[in-house]
């Protein structure tokens, strides 16, 4: 399990300069990354207004905020993952 996490901790570090979308199953557990790329700043954070599953499969929905007016000047690449049961629709990303 840990070498698995290594690996998609590698594959997220080569696809941060972009917007990305992940999806890794481990143990009956489906995870979902979303990125957005590198920003100027830090202090981004990520929300997730919506997370359900519909007719057409699991749907996802975030949205980037920030920064803070105070964020350090350094680029960052703010990403999420969220953890929910294995499930064998498509992940359908907004």
């Amino acid at each position: 399990r840990t070498a698995w996490r290594r690996h998609v901790v590698r594959v997220i570090e080569k696809k941060k300069e972009g917007a990305f979308h992940l999806t890794y199953e481990d143990g009956g557990t489906l995870y979902i990354v979303v990125g957005y790329g590198a920003m100027d700043t830090g202090g981004y954070s990520i929300e997730v207004p919506g997370f359900y599953l519909s007719d057409g499969g699991i749907v996802i929905d975030t949205n980037l905020l920030g920064p803070q007016e105070e964020a350090v000047r350094q680029i960052s690449y703010p990403y999420i993952v969220v953890s929910t049961e294995w499930r064998e629709e498509p992940v359908l990303y907004q």
